[in-house]
């Protein structure tokens, strides 16, 4: 091999062009420019003014003060395998920014006008501004809170009791779980219970068990009525309507595709049947559903007050009430299943179990984490619906036998509650009244020293 051996190698513009490689071994000063085709290989150190090269070999351990030029970087993603911290403003107009591990370190001001997806934390000690950020965990969500619409979808609450069987009814039975109804076109097709049996980080679920093998039953179904005053923020039947999110944990003996519906409450329609499908039997499964704007069914929303606005609810069976299109809204009356879809019916087979908890409802294309409340807080907004209550005086008896005692209820109703109590006591209860703020009973045939006692249940279920 030839050897070039020289103080100083210089072209005709007094700039080294190298065609082929460049090796340097030593300690090299350039005070010119560098242009190579081809690799660069420095096992010393170079000391230059501007190089200009198509690759380096190397883990480039000895360069220096290597800044990025913006203009030049034509990539429409930034992929973070660690963690990155950007102290002043990283702006990004198209694409997003993908986080595989470790965190997103952000202490400036960041502006994203794509998506943020990140599998870990993202620290933010400045202020984002961006379109739609994906994360698995947030560091102070309390601006979160009070997202999920539903109540007790983790079904917590079980004032009546903790299991029913269906009945044939005119309307939606309350028997069991707090604020979930069951709907059912024939009766005793299925139980309902509270179970302690949940995917990790819940603790209860509604179990609903099939009691025989029951082709063609009709309709039967699972769901939760919501106040027209809690679902204003969603426009729903407007030119102005959101889209919205339901997700959910669920589980079954049967595996396939499985339906579900939301609708209007004002004859039931608009409706909207979504699909989803349980792979694996007996096994925790989470589902998200996207729901879009509800522009059609003007009117059937309710008018913001304290009356029904919108129903979500689980298919058993749903025999007579399809409809042909799923996952779309459409002016049809209560549609439970799809024409043409071949679908699990719980209710069709013997014993089949369907277990259901963290049920969420929230505005928005994204699912957040279930919102877990305290069992005060979802004791509180049951009672706006049921409440009960036992072992309560009336006062003593007057020298005609009588006795008047009143008392306001736990927290208001949503509306003036059929009232029911009975007497545990001496005397005889003559006469109740109600309003949505409390009660009073008036008993009969007291002795002038007898109390009476009564147990009583309030309703002003939608």
């Amino acid at each position: 091999m030839s050897k070039i051996i020289s103080d100083t190698i210089q072209g005709r513009s007094k700039d080294p062009n190298v065609n082929a490689g460049f090796t340097i071994s030593g300690v090299t000063t350039v005070t010119e420019v560098i242009n190579a085709n081809s690799d660069v290989r420095i096992s010393g150190n170079l000391n230059a003014g501007i190089v200009t090269v198509t690759s380096i070999s190397g883990n480039g351990s000895g360069l220096s003060n290597v800044g990025v030029d913006t203009a030049t970087v034509d990539a429409s993603t930034l992929q973070v395998s660690g963690i990155s911290t950007f102290k002043n403003e990283l702006k990004v107009t198209a694409g997003g920014i993908e986080v595989d591990g470790g965190g997103l370190d952000i202490a400036g001001v960041s502006t994203f006008a794509g998506v943020v997806s990140a599998g870990s934390d993202v620290r933010v000690t400045g202020n984002l501004n961006a379109g739609i950020t994906t994360t698995s965990s947030l560091i102070n969500d309390t601006a979160l809170s009070h997202r999920n619409i539903l109540i007790n979808g983790d079904m917590l609450l079980a004032q009546r009791s903790t299991s029913a069987v269906s009945t044939t009814i005119s309307g939606p039975n309350y028997a069991t779980l707090d604020r979930w109804l069951t709907w059912a076109g024939s009766a005793s097709k299925f139980s309902v219970q509270q179970v302690a049996d949940a995917p990790s980080g819940f603790k209860y679920s509604l179990k609903a068990l099939s009691l025989g093998a029951n082709a063609d039953e009709g309709y039967q179904a699972i769901g939760q009525r919501i106040e027209s005053a809690n679902i204003t923020q969603l426009n729903l039947g407007t030119a102005y309507a959101k889209p919205f999110t339901l997700s959910f944990w669920v589980r079954s003996s049967l595996t396939g595709t499985f339906t579900g519906y939301i609708h209007g409450v004002s004859s039931f329609q608009p409706s909207y049947v979504y699909t989803y499908t349980i792979s694996i039997a007996d096994t925790w499964e989470k589902k998200v559903i996207n729901v879009p704007a509800a522009t059609i069914g003007s009117g059937k929303f309710g008018s913001g007050g304290v009356e029904a606005g919108l129903e979500i609810g689980f298919t058993l069976s749903g025999n007579g009430y399809k409809t042909a299109n799923a996952n779309t809204w459409v002016n049809e009356t209560y549609k439970l299943e799809v024409t043409g879809l071949t679908s699990v019916d719980i209710t069709g087979t013997n014993a089949a179990t369907f277990y259901v908890t963290g049920v969420q409802l929230e505005a928005g294309s994204v699912a957040t984490p279930f919102e877990h409340r305290s069992f005060g807080e979802t004791l509180s907004l049951c009672q706006r619906y049921y409440q009960v209550g036992s072992s309560i005086g009336a006062g003593y008896g007057s020298a005609d036998g009588y006795a008047r005692a009143g008392s306001v209820y736990a927290t208001q109703m949503r509306a003036t509650p059929s009232f029911a109590a009975t007497n545990t006591g001496s005397g005889s209860i003559i006469a109740t009244g109600t309003s949505n703020t409390g009660f009073y009973v008036t008993y009969g045939s007291l002795g002038g020293s007898s109390a009476g006692i009564f147990s009583f249940t309030a309703q002003s279920e939608i």
